[in-house]
């Protein structure tokens, strides 16, 4: 990476981290944990503290890799191609009731190669 441009996130050892993440469409990170902190202040009872239930679904790898190319992007158009081949990308995926499947499969990731 030349020498003036952003540095990485994180640099440890050998690995050069940036790191970005991946929010569902219109979502602010922490939204949610103020609006939950604010209607627990306000709470004169435990009846007044509303309780959500929470039904995960899996994502799998590859619903995964089809975001990752949309994350990324930002970084290659600000770095390019030379510049991502130095970075290590580090993505945080945080959508709304999803966790990621351990057990599915690993497609290829020949579109993320190509980015840098």
């Amino acid at each position: 990476m030349p020498d003036g441009q952003d540095p990485p996130d994180v640099n440890f050892r050998e690995a050069r981290f940036e790191v970005c993440e991946h929010l569902d469409e219109g979502r602010r990170r922490h939204d949610e944990m103020k609006t939950r902190v604010q209607r627990y202040r306000q709470a004169n009872s435990i009846d007044d503290v509303p309780v959500n239930p929470f039904y995960p679904r899996p994502m799998s790898y590859e619903e995964v890799y089809t975001l990752l190319p949309i994350t990324l992007a930002e970084k290659a158009g600000r770095y390019g191609v030379k510049g991502c081949a130095v970075l290590d990308a580090l993505v945080c995926i945080q959508l709304i009731d999803r966790f990621l499947l351990p057990t599915a499969s690993l497609p290829t990731h020949t579109e993320l190669l190509q980015q840098g």
